[in-house]
Order: C-alpha cells, then sequence, then structure tokens
C-alpha cells in the first residue's frame, strides 16, 4: 500500500464518521478525451454542481482508467442529489452515462482503492488520482509517515546522528540483500562506532538484555572487524622459554643442536657476544 492510498482510505473513513447517509455516483464521457482535458471538464461539471446547490456538496471523487472506455470519475457524496439537474449539466461537459447507488456498508467505499493501484501509464503526469469535493478537509498524503521495520530499526540505532544517503543504502543492502550476513555489516561503519555502545548501554540501564539472533550476529561481526585492524602482537619469550625452545631466528640456528647443553650463566653471555658450549 502507498502513502495515497493509505490517505484515499482515512479520508473515505472519515467521510463514514462525519455524514450519516453517503451516495455513490459513477460518470463516464460520452467519447474518450485527453486526461489533461477530462480534468477540465471535470472541474467545470463540479463547479456548476455546487452552485445549483449553493455550496452544500461534499465527499471526495476517484479517478479510473479503463482500457476501452477512457476515464470514469467515481464519487461518493454526502447528500441526495437529482439525477436529472446532474444529467442536464453533465451534458454540458460531455458526460453521458451517469449511475448512483447508496452506499450500505465501508466495504463498498474501501473498494475504490483498487483503482489506485492500478498502473496509469503516462496518463496524469502531475495530476491527482483523488480529490476531496466541495473543500471537505480529508487526510493529505504529505500528512502520511510511512515506518515500516527498516526505518524503526535506524531510528533506534542512529537516534540523534545524521547519516548521508550512501549510509542509508548501505544499511538498506545489509538488511534486505545481505540477509543480516557479517559481510554487509562489516561495511557499516556507524553501526561499529556508534550503534552497539548505545544500545547496549540502554539495554543494561533498563536491565533488559538483548537477545535477538541478528543482533548476535551484528555483535559478532562488529568484533571481527574491530580485531582485525590490530596489529598482531611480538611473541615475548621469557629465560625459561628461551631454555626449553629456542626462537626460529637465524641468530640461533648454530645453537640449536646444543642448545640443551647451555645453562643460564652462558646464555646470558652468549647475549653479549658469540659463547661455546
Amino acid at each position: 500500500m502507498n502513502k495515497s492510498k493509505a490517505a484515499f482510505l482515512m479520508t473515505v473513513d472519515k467521510l463514514v464518521d462525519t455524514f450519516p447517509n453517503l451516495y455513490f455516483w459513477t460518470f463516464t464521457f460520452i467519447k474518450v478525451v485527453p486526461d489533461w482535458q477530462a480534468c477540465e471538464l471535470w472541474s467545470w461539471f463540479i463547479r456548476d454542481v455546487q452552485r445549483k446547490y449553493n455550496g452544500t456538496v461534499f465527499g471526495v471523487k476517484v479517478t479510473e482508467l479503463h482500457a476501452n472506455h477512457g476515464l470514469h470519475f467515481h464519487c461518493i457524496v454526502n447528500r441526495r442529489l437529482n439525477v436529472n439537474v446532474l444529467r442536464s449539466i453533465g451534458v454540458r461537459h460531455g458526460f453521458g452515462r451517469m449511475q448512483v447507488a447508496v452506499v450500505k456498508d465501508r466495504q463498498q467505499l474501501y473498494y475504490l482503492s483498487k483503482y489506485l493501484g492500478k498502473s496509469k501509464g503516462r496518463w496524469f503526469a502531475g495530476a491527482q488520482r483523488w480529490h476531496t469535493i466541495g473543500g471537505f478537509k480529508g487526510v493529505k498524503v504529505r500528512d502520511i509517515e510511512k515506518v515500516d521495520t527498516i526505518s524503526e530499526w535506524m531510528a533506534r540505532i542512529f537516534k540523534g546522528h545524521k547519516i548521508s544517503f550512501a549510509d542509508y543504502m548501505r544499511f538498506r543492502v545489509a538488511i534486505i540483500d545481505g540477509n543480516w550476513k557479517a559481510v554487509r555489516l562489516m561495511k557499516l561503519e556507524h553501526m561499529r562506532r556508534l550503534a552497539w555502545e548505545r544500545m547496549y548501554g540502554e539495554a543494561k540501564a533498563q536491565k533488559r538484555i538483548v537477545s535477538d539472533r541478528r543482533a548476535e550476529v551484528m555483535r559478532r561481526a562488529l568484533e571481527r572487524r574491530k580485531n582485525s585492524h590490530k596489529a598482531p602482537q611480538k611473541q615475548k619469550y621469557s629465560l625459561t622459554t628461551l631454555l626449553e625452545k629456542p626462537p626460529l631466528s637465524s641468530g640461533f640456528d648454530s645453537l640449536t643442536a646444543s642448545w640443551n647443553q647451555c645453562d643460564a650463566t652462558k646464555l646470558a653471555r652468549w647475549m653479549k657476544g658469540p659463547a661455546k658450549c
């Protein structure tokens, strides 16, 4: 479901809650007209209807694009209208067939939302597929905020920190395409620097444990990446280690055969200069 369809359904709910009786109208043009001309004819038609009924007609209209018959306008209005009056007005603006039915339940109105999901092709470029009638205050598309699992997860991790669009796309790739694999997750620098310190800090403060399997995969991946940048530590040899096993260097190659015969004193003397056993 897109944002436009969600806004339409909310507007329909508001319309049903506001007016007790609703009527479902369908208007069809006599001949196929371009989309820009259809929008103009509809504006003139509904303007004359409002003048006839003194601006008391409220509702919502949906445009349907039909493969064989051009455009249809489906309307939901709040009052009973005289079909003969509407036909006389519609003929002047190119409308032909008109149908009307009483709305009995919400499902009839929700049925209109299917037209918003149809492919419009090149039609209605920059135009609205649905709109309110008579200035009815519906729900605007820009007021709809689409929240999904990814958005909620990002809001939790990057709270208070701005990220670039590239980082956002990496995050989506890691979640959707990478299926939370460590290879994709190692690319998320922001998560390595910020996410886990804050997430586990909040978890400890609230006395709860993050036990999600995906979170565990992320934690292990970040630990591996963090440790991969560390320089390998040099091996330290104590005197006991040297006596038990010589380090693999060229300086000790000549002493390997007789190493066990050397004691600590000769070893210390050898460290200053060559020693003979």
